[in-house]
């Protein structure tokens, strides 16, 4: 098994670069079979020629292009920021969070406009920060009965997304008002979560767990 690890490891450093590899390497703790579906589709040609093309890979500990920034700014709640900010990511088969384990986030300052591209659908799991749920599925309506090709996430909601998938990727975006800033980004584990909104522990734990979820939770 640490042979199979090393020669995955290797390969990807090959096709997509040590700190993709390096996130795949993360995430040896889950099982072999899913193990191999993660490989087999981080290397599949079409996935690989999107990265290229568009600078997506493993930054700040989600795979991501940097985001590109409206070089004009106004005023934000007293602030001068970016008018608006777009940025591409990739989620993978069974993927949980942008980091693929199972990472919330939030944003202080901007709302977001996830944006469906091409691939499998994708699941938002939201709370309001008065602990109100919310779900919400990205992705092509004819193919996913109630998916939305795009919607928001307003300001200072705790998100995070699931793919639908266990065999393709999902190639979406996010386009934000006012602009991105790492300085606005909060990541938050499975404990923060629970610590947060104790009564959804349950969500919580199915969506921090591998492989593909059962979590079809509506509220």
């Amino acid at each position: 098994m640490k042979l199979l690890t090393v020669l995955c490891a290797c390969a990807l450093v090959v096709h997509l670069g040590v700190e993709c590899a390096a996130s795949f390497v993360d995430e040896m703790v889950a099982g072999p079979a899913y193990r191999h579906r993660r490989f087999r589709t981080m290397v599949q040609p079409d996935r690989i020629k999107l990265q290229k093309a568009l600078g997506i890979k493993w930054w700040r500990g989600m795979m991501w292009s940097v985001p590109v920034s409206s070089p004009w700014k106004a005023a934000f709640d007293g602030t001068k920021r970016s008018t608006f900010s777009h940025t591409y990511t990739i989620i993978s088969p069974e993927g949980k969070g942008f980091n693929g384990t199972g990472l919330w986030a939030q944003n202080t300052a901007c709302d977001h406009i996830p944006i469906w591209h091409d691939g499998a659908a994708v699941k938002f799991h939201m709370f309001a920060d008065g602990g109100i749920y919310k779900q919400v599925v990205l992705g092509n309506p004819l193919n996913y009965d109630g998916a939305k090709f795009v919607f928001v996430i307003p300001k200072l909601t705790f998100y995070m997304v699931e793919s639908t998938s266990d065999k393709n990727y999902a190639f979406i975006s996010f386009a934000s008002v006012p602009g991105w800033t790492m300085e606005s980004h909060k990541d938050f584990s499975l404990k923060d979560m629970e610590a947060k909104f104790p009564a959804h522990s349950a969500i919580f734990k199915a969506v921090a767990t591998p492989g593909k979820s059962g979590s079809h939770i509506h509220i």
